[in-house]
């Protein structure tokens, strides 16, 4: 019989790669960080082990002795079973279009050859907490059209009961109206759902939140209060129908009506409303729990059409919180990938693809303000002899080493970012010619001060460092032009003998080493 996904264990993998070293690798990576692990070397086998025992994630070379990777990609996602399990590649190829190919045929991740086990790890936790988050999602969303479906049924039943008992139609009327109101608050929490599920970041969701708790449960006004340092106290971080000096506001831990609600996780009810809430009313507050962690306090104040707050009312606000912790969830999880997308692992720096993003933003910007820009590239000088003397791993502390003065040494308003190998490049915005130098120069000055050791010796460092700077109506040239500009400089500072700053302009200015 053929096991679902959803059946299988999510914590075993399935490798796929034809090369005894990576499989070795990726098999003692994860067996050490717990995973179960099965590991093949071709397509073939791979679509059997899958069919045999659907794993909880696929790791997949591309190239393959019989069938592909992409392939295989593509049978698995045509199957109606196993579909839906993750598959991130991990192949030395590194361009564009294996990449674009892999993600078109539903992976959901590509890592480049030679592996980074802490890469591989981050990776794979992120794609099964996200697949088992679909799954739960899937779930609940099921187990709510059952339960609209049943209500469904309950109308059915009423109105047969109607036409059948005439004599009870005025009590069975009074039935059928309040299911009807049941279905349709039932339906406007779903709406509420949706709506608080969209948002991708954290401030959004909040406002979502409060904003939806107001409609939900017909109340004159709400807050939402997120813990704060170490649980220390609560914050008003977002209101409906409250006034804004209400945000910001602090709440001792110990308050005794919103202090206790996050203490002791609980529910509660008051016939008058928390005076910082700066208004008068019933309120009914209650926790909202990520995991074991405690995000905050939701509080809803006065109902509007009734007298007090009904055993209702607590069960749509507790169905309502539940599903605004989901939200909150895969927000944060959200912010957590889009920050490992922008990051590169080894350096911390930002990577190429987000340096492009944030330059052409500040080149535009620049434009508009025909202000100046400052663009640097700098190269590690005699890094392939660094790597062949003193080993890989002295290479990488080199490169972190780098990054790490990088961060020290530059504005604040600067980026820098890992453009490829050993290059960086930082981008200075509102940056004169002068006050590029003067950056570049005490970067220079400091890496060359940097003296390393290794397993295989110790040995010092010295940068190359290309400058371009642009103003007025050179602002109207291409990103990518700017780039070659400083490019071509840092080439002719190596020329030169390393160690140095060139400008590139129309006659090259040579800044020499103190």
């Amino acid at each position: 019989m053929v096991q679902s996904p959803q059946a299988s264990t999510r914590n075993d993998i399935l490798i796929v790669d034809d090369t005894p070293a990576n499989l070795r690798l990726l098999v003692q990576v994860l067996q050490g960080a717990g995973y179960r692990v099965r590991a093949v070397t071709n397509g073939e086998r791979a679509l059997a082990a899958v069919k045999h025992s659907p794993p909880g994630l696929i790791l997949l070379d591309i190239r393959l002795p019989d069938i592909d990777g992409v392939e295989v990609c593509s049978i698995l996602k045509t199957d109606p079973i196993n579909h839906q399990i993750p598959i991130i590649f991990i192949s030395a190829l590194d361009d564009t279009n294996a990449k674009v190919n892999a993600f078109r045929a539903g992976g959901v991740d590509y890592v480049t050859k030679p592996i980074h086990p802490e890469e591989v790890l981050a990776r794979v936790a992120t794609h099964l907490a996200l697949r088992q988050l679909n799954i739960q999602l899937q779930q609940a969303n099921k187990n709510l059209a059952i339960r609209l479906n049943e209500l469904e049924t309950t109308n059915r039943l009423l109105e047969q009961e109607i036409v059948a008992r005439r004599a009870a139609e005025e009590q069975n009327a009074h039935l059928l109206a309040h299911e009807r109101e049941r279905v349709f608050r039932l339906d406007q929490l779903l709406s509420e759902m949706m709506i608080i599920s969209g948002p991708l970041d954290l401030n959004s969701v909040y406002q979502a939140i409060v904003n939806g708790v107001t409609r939900v449960l017909r109340c004159e006004s709400a807050a939402l209060a997120r813990t704060q340092r170490d649980n220390t106290y609560l914050e008003i971080v977002a209101v409906a129908h409250l006034s804004p000096d209400v945000l910001g506001i602090q709440i001792p831990w110990h308050d005794p009506l919103l202090g206790r609600v996050a203490a002791e996780k609980i529910m509660l009810q008051w016939a008058t409303s928390p005076r910082e809430l700066q208004t008068t009313g019933e309120t009914l507050a209650a926790p909202l729990i990520v995991g074991d962690h405690l995000e905050g306090v939701i509080v809803v104040v006065e109902a509007t059409s009734k007298i007090s707050f009904d055993h209702e009312d607590f069960q749509l606000l507790r169905l309502f919180t539940q599903q605004a912790t989901i939200a909150i969830q895969n927000t944060r999880l959200f912010e957590e990938v889009q920050h490992l997308a922008r990051i590169d692992p080894l350096t911390g720096l930002f990577n190429r693809r987000y340096f492009y993003e944030v330059a052409q933003r500040d080149l535009e910007r620049m434009r508009r303000s025909r202000g100046s820009l400052g663009l640097m590239l700098l190269d590690i000088d005699h890094f392939k002899q660094i790597n062949d003397q003193y080993g890989h791993h002295a290479g990488d502390q080199a490169l972190q080493l780098v990054a790490s003065l990088l961060r020290e040494r530059v504005r604040t308003v600067d980026v820098s970012a890992r453009f490829g190998g050993e290059e960086m490049v930082i981008l200075l915005p509102d940056a004169s010619l002068e006050q590029t130098l003067l950056v570049a120069e005490r970067i220079r000055t400091s890496i060359a001060n940097l003296t390393i050791k290794s397993d295989h010796g110790s040995f010092q460092l010295t940068v190359s460092i290309g400058i371009t700077v642009v103003s007025g109506n050179q602002l109207d040239r291409e990103l990518d032009d700017l780039i070659i500009c400083a490019d071509q400089a840092c080439y002719a500072a190596k020329h030169a003998g390393r160690n140095q700053i060139k400008v590139w302009d129309e006659s090259v200015i040579t800044v020499q080493p103190e």
